[in-house]
């Protein structure tokens, strides 16, 4: 009824735009009064919202308007979207000709006779109709019990494509779930004869799917899909026509798909993927996103990433986010040369920068995760971004949990600082509203990974950390949850709780016990990632600047390679200096690491030297306006520096790509003998010489 009311007042709230109010009336009139024709109305509602927001360009009190009511048109979930979509693609497919139709009303066998005119009652949907309500419905399940097994197999399918319009919920009348079940069995029955007798086709299972979608009751039907998929299949190919569909399906059921299956959608799609409309590239999109299934032709990806590009101004909120899990899943999954598929990714994300403030924030934050992902940020794409959430914060204030933990997970990583303070503020509280706790209780991880990003922009919410870390929060949700397939969320616990003690020595809160790294197997991630840090370490770049600073400080006993920060889990080059700028073998250092009273010991004067080697993985590649790319610092590097300057050291950094030996030797024999005091950050490098990555928000 949110739609239905959306349409009835746009031509009071949108007076500028009345020629195109006459097909949206029209549409609220025939939905209203229940006519055939409603589902292919409705699924055409994007159309001309599309139409209402190019008209609307430019005019921003209007267009904010259009957003507005755009934003309640989309309102649903994706399965009923990608319902509507569905409807759309194939409404030949689902729906009868005149033909058809007069030859089910003119059949010899009247209780099927009965049942079509039945079904033309409930598509009138008048007052008298609404009276028998399910009783209908009711008389329609007992006569199918004795109709089915005597029709032919053309009139059982094409009765399945009548009740599945009547049942597809655009009708005022329903019936009830006891109802729909004995419809679903009835039907199901029959079609497990046509499948003994292998005579069923794509076109046979796509519509039994529908009316059981049309029902609620396709979990049976998930059982045995993929089975009859498989089973289809081997007589033929997928056509094009057929690839929405299955994607359909896969959204719904989310099983695991066989990958030879997968394959050949894979493959046909991308056979046809020129041939295809927006709305079904997403369809198929979502529903590999669902079966978390990646696609491995990165020609695949990159068509649908120029596709996406070139109809951004047709694309719909869902389709829009649809596409870009999909791009995300399939570009981090595949290993892949990103240098040909910059081109694409940069084309798609210039795109996306003029029309990011025609999107739902919810939208946004799935394209600034999938930058993320993809360490690939557009310069004018964040500006836009970030004009975009001060000028809507009431709309922001209505995301979900896990998109708003997703949101300031990527503001903390690209370091997009507020010139408004009160911005963090707003959703620092809005973390601490009663409208979460349900969902903090069901996902207590988005919680973290909200702070972990705070954390990156030095913000330290006392109360919400004092919540995580106390013992009822649910740790052990926490721990067997990550965010990715490689990074636990226990790493990420342990990150807040040693940086709030460095940066906020006022908190007073609760911190994770002292023994919480011996609570877990030196084997254990959270211990930093052993493995990596060994092969990091036989690098090249590595063992130069090992080998120089032993040839410099004239021994490996005055200096430690080690995690100097271990709730970062980047091993670093660690030096002492004493006042006379000689260096101080390791053995007579006078504390190692942090004091639990968040300061390192002070009983000597040493000068604490910290040697970063920042490899590719520590940066973005950011493109700027006039083309060119630069490369910044990630935010959890840009933390690391600020809590080391914040305990006393003077951090140099050294960018592994930009360093020849001869320069690595100066720069060396610089830095230890400059005299340089605490507190201090420098950089040496060529292109990367941009420590920090920072957007001011408004």
């Amino acid at each position: 009824m949110l739609l239905f009311s959306w349409l009835k007042n746009v031509s009071t709230l949108l007076p500028k735009v009345n020629k195109y109010l006459k097909p949206i009336n029209y549409i609220y009139i025939h939905a209203h009064q229940g006519n055939r024709r409603t589902g292919f109305c409705l699924s055409s509602v994007g159309c001309y919202e599309t139409r209402l927001r190019k008209h609307m360009k430019g005019m921003r009190t209007s267009q904010h308007m259009v957003m507005k009511l755009s934003s309640q048109a989309r309102t649903g979930s994706e399965n009923q979207y990608a319902f509507y979509a569905l409807r759309k693609i194939y409404r030949t497919k689902l729906t009868l000709t005149e033909v058809e139709m007069n030859a089910l009303r003119s059949t010899s066998n009247q209780n099927l006779a009965d049942i079509v005119k039945q079904c033309d009652l409930v598509l009138q949907s008048n007052d008298s109709v609404k009276q028998e309500g399910n009783q209908l419905y009711h008389q329609i399940s007992q006569k199918l019990k004795d109709v089915l097994p005597k029709i032919s197999k053309n009139e059982y399918f094409n009765l399945m494509v009548l009740l599945s319009h009547v049942m597809s919920g655009y009708n005022i009348l329903q019936p009830s779930y006891s109802v729909r079940k004995e419809i679903a069995s009835t039907f199901y029955g029959k079609f497990l004869h046509y499948v003994e007798a292998k005579s069923i086709t794509y076109d046979h299972v796509f519509k039994l799917g529908i009316l059981l979608y049309s029902l609620k009751d396709h979990h049976r039907f998930s059982r045995d899909f993929m089975h009859w998929l498989i089973l289809t299949n081997q007589k033929s190919t997928f056509s094009a026509l057929d690839i929405p569909s299955v994607g359909f399906f896969m959204n719904c059921f989310r099983k695991d798909m066989p990958k030879t299956v997968s394959i050949e959608i894979e493959n046909t799609f991308y056979r046809h993927i020129d041939e295809m409309g927006i709305d079904e590239t997403a369809l198929v999109c979502l529903g590999f996103f669902k079966c978390w299934l990646i696609f491995t032709n990165m020609k695949l990806v990159n068509a649908i990433a120029s596709k996406l590009a070139d109809n951004l101004d047709d694309v719909t909120d869902i389709s829009l986010g649809a596409i870009i899990k999909q791009l995300r899943l399939s570009s981090t999954r595949v290993t892949c040369n990103y240098e040909v598929n910059r081109k694409h990714v940069s084309t798609l994300l210039r795109s996306l920068s003029g029309h990011i403030t025609l999107f739902q924030p919810s939208t946004v934050v799935h394209v600034l995760w999938y930058s993320y992902k993809l360490s690939y940020l557009n310069q004018d794409l964040i500006n836009a971004v970030c004009c975009d959430l001060m000028g809507r914060k009431e709309k922001i204030l209505e995301l979900r949990l896990k998109d708003l933990a997703r949101l300031l997970f990527t503001l903390g990583q690209f370091q997009c600082r507020s010139g408004d303070v009160l911005f963090y503020q707003m959703l620092v509280d809005d973390l601490s509203h009663v409208r979460h706790e349900v969902a903090i209780k069901q996902f207590p991880s988005a919680l973290v990974t909200a702070l972990v990003g705070l954390g990156l922009l030095q913000i330290f919410p006392h109360q919400l950390i004092d919540q995580i870390l106390n013992e009822t929060y649910p740790k052990e949700q926490v721990s067997g949850y990550r965010r990715d397939t490689r990074i636990d969320l226990a790493r990420d616990l342990y990150q807040i709780s040693e940086s709030v003690k460095i940066v906020r020595p006022d908190y007073i809160g609760q911190t994770l016990p002292h023994n919480f790294l011996s609570s877990y197997p030196q084997s254990h991630e959270i211990h930093g990632r052993q493995g990596a840090n060994r092969e990091h370490c036989q690098t090249k770049i590595v063992e130069e600047v090992q080998h120089m600073v032993c040839q410099v400080l004239g021994g490996s006993q005055y200096f430690k390679t080690h995690f100097i920060l271990p709730h970062f889990q980047i091993a670093d080059i660690e030096i002492h200096l004493d006042q006379d700028g000689n260096a101080v073998e390791v053995n007579q250092w006078q504390s190692d690491g942090i004091a639990h009273n968040n300061t390192i010991k002070t009983k000597d004067s040493y000068i604490r030297l910290a040697l970063l080697i920042n490899t590719p993985n520590c940066f973005f590649t950011v493109e700027l306006p006039d083309g060119t790319t630069q490369s910044r610092l990630r935010g959890q590097v840009s933390a690391k520096i600020h809590q080391l300057v914040c305990l006393g050291y003077t951090v140099h950094q050294i960018d592994s790509d930009d360093m020849s030996c001869v320069k690595l030797r100066k720069f060396i024999e610089h830095f230890l003998m400059s005299g340089n005091r605490g507190g201090q950050c420098t950089n040496i490098g060529g292109k990367r010489g941009v420590p920090t990555a920072e957007t001011e928000l408004g």
